[in-house]
């Protein structure tokens, strides 16, 4: 029976380090155009790539609304507002350090998730990030239609233009996939953030240099 066990735990362990593993990959429901998957990776190249930054704008709003009511709870409410804006302000830190720091394909531009729309819709305004997260009015960029690596959850992100994910076999979809280190408890978002732009710049790299490879297809 103890033989049993061990062999059942060493097959479980296998399991989880096999499927260890970052990857980018193709989206299921991105339509597939070569031709023009081809031109966005080097209009990439050639020009600037926009990664936005969650905000978590509408839990902070709700939060807000509930401390302004003078609620019992106010004071729950307010530690609440004050955890959210620290785990943003931390999240953002680590998701600009990880694409300062592994990714060089192109420029890059940090926009809030928030101000997205406003800044495609034409609004004027500040809407880009400096290196320490803070909005930045010496920034400027004019493409309003800009391609954009936007993170979906904690573990994944997409590339796309105006709500589109950018057609395959364009390396369009990131997902971080550590059987062990989330088994545990062990995958922390900084070390996430860093495995998607290192991923991302190889990704990007390999296909610029070689668009009509089989390996895309």
């Amino acid at each position: 029976m103890k033989r049993v066990s061990i062999y059942l735990l060493s097959v479980s362990i296998l399991m989880l380090t096999l499927y260890s593993c970052v990857s980018i990959k193709f989206h299921d429901y991105a339509e597939t155009n070569y031709e023009l998957a081809a031109q966005y990776i080097k209009q990439i190249k050639d020009d600037t790539i926009v990664v936005t930054v969650n905000t978590y704008k509408e839990k902070e709003e709700i939060l807000k609304r509930a401390i302004s009511k003078g609620s019992s709870n106010a004071a729950t409410y307010r530690l609440r507002l004050q955890n959210l804006q620290e785990e943003r302000d931390s999240e953002t830190k680590n998701l600009i350090d990880a694409f300062e720091r592994h990714f060089s394909f192109a420029e890059v531009l940090y926009m809030p998730d928030s101000l997205v729309n406003g800044y495609e819709r034409g609004e004027e305004g500040l809407f880009f990030l400096d290196s320490e997260g803070k909005l930045d009015p010496a920034v400027i960029y004019n493409n309003r239609s800009p391609v954009k690596i936007i993170q979906i959850d904690a573990v994944s992100w997409n590339v796309v233009i105006g709500n589109t994910i950018l057609p395959n076999p364009f390396p369009n979809n990131y997902g971080y996939k550590n059987g062990l280190a989330m088994f545990f408890g062990l995958a922390p978002q900084q070390k996430i953030m860093q495995e998607a732009a290192k991923t991302f710049h190889l990704r990007f790299v390999k296909y610029y240099n070689s668009p009509d490879s089989r390996l895309y297809y």
